[in-house]
């Protein structure tokens, strides 16, 4: 009777640890930062798990309360997917908004043609775009964010518990998916505000040169100008950055909060 009573609980540990599983994967998934070219697969995976074991209590009461079945399964492993992609998007979009800025100021100013793989976001990117992406990494260690990333997910399961049906989405839900695509674009283009203004200030005077100095190939020399200009204004406007940064990792604790009021 001890034995069984022991492969019992052992079963009920183990299903709740594979239930709590997909969420956190795409949360750590979809977070940039966590990209399998920059983090192991191996190293994510058992960070992953470690945290799984952590919220096991939690877990184990869900699913016991519950007594699911086997047809149950695929409906809650969809539903962990959809709230940790949902938080780990919501969390991270601080990242894509400085991609944007970087790819702005890398277009304005011609350093596209030298694009490279980006470890983190993991497609290619120019090279001030993916300096903004390991400076937002940088930051997100450095400040304590991922430790706030880590406390949203895990208080998540006492909000949502494993066992609890899909939450209610609603019209209003959408409202905040779009506002913080909202937020990428505009905090995009504010962060590469002066450095296209300064571009586009330079373009207008090689412009008025070539105008009136048609024999001079400026063609050769704009891009190299233009690129060292942008690289400047971005260094001179690298606190911005930082408070925008800082900004938003300390806001993204109310992701819950604001989850929570729409769900």
């Amino acid at each position: 009777m001890n034995e069984l009573s022991v492969f019992t609980d052992l079963h009920r540990q183990f299903i709740a640890i594979a239930l709590s599983l997909p969420r956190l994967g795409a949360a750590f998934l979809i977070l940039p930062l966590f990209q399998q070219s920059t983090v192991p697969a191996t190293v994510r995976n058992s960070l992953i798990v470690a945290l799984a074991i952590s919220v096991l209590p939690a877990a184990i009461s869900s699913t016991k309360a519950a007594d699911l079945m086997l047809l149950d399964w695929p409906i809650i492993v969809l539903k962990e997917c959809l709230i940790g992609a949902v938080i780990g998007f919501l969390f991270g979009s601080v990242f894509w908004a400085l991609g944007v800025a970087g790819s702005m100021i890398d277009m304005q100013s011609g350093g596209s043609m030298a694009s490279i793989v980006d470890p983190i976001q993991g497609h290619q990117t120019a090279l001030i775009g993916q300096l903004f992406s390991r400076f937002a990494s940088w930051l997100l260690m450095a400040s304590g964010g991922f430790l706030v990333f880590m406390e949203l997910v895990l208080s998540s399961y006492r909000i949502w518990p494993i066992a609890d049906a899909l939450p209610q989405l609603s019209i209003e839900s959408s409202d905040l998916f779009i506002a913080e695509f909202g937020y990428i674009l505009k905090t995009g283009l504010i962060l590469a505000g002066p450095a296209i203004v300064v571009l586009m200030a330079i373009d207008a005077g090689f412009g008025l040169m070539n105008r009136f100095a048609q024999n001079l190939n400026l063609f050769s020399i704009s891009s190299s100008v233009k690129y060292f200009a942008g690289i400047g204004v971005t260094f001179l406007v690298l606190t911005l950055y930082t408070e925008f940064v800082l900004k938003k990792l300390g806001e993204n604790i109310n992701i819950i909060h604001e989850l929570q009021a729409l769900f």
